[in-house]
């Protein structure tokens, strides 16, 4: 099943050394729907993919405390001003990705 253009701009491919080409190309078929397939030989270790989390913050299940913004553990934290969740200082570097 061929891959259209829709599916072709959600997700595209690089290599993140930037030396070998494609590391992998997007699939489709009936059975498993979308998915992606190495498309050449691929070094154990090497990354393949990166990507920035959707939704990020403090586990229910993790007992340790982290800061809601760039996600450090703390011993001790501070409020944040606007939503009294955990910082690890009022003006941590991250604190936008938490607003």
């Amino acid at each position: 099943m061929d891959i259209d253009q829709e599916d072709s701009d959600i997700i595209a491919s690089c290599d993140l050394s930037g030396q070998h080409g494609r590391t992998w190309r997007l699939s489709k078929n009936e059975t498993f729907g979308r998915f992606v397939v190495a498309a050449r030989n691929i070094e154990a270790g090497e990354a393949i993919f990166r990507e920035k989390p959707i939704v990020s913050g403090p586990s229910l299940y993790n007992s340790y405390l982290v800061c809601t913004a760039c996600v450090s553990y703390l011993e001790h934290g501070v409020e944040c001003r606007n939503c009294g969740w955990p910082l690890c200082q009022v003006d941590c570097p991250l604190l936008q990705q938490h607003l």
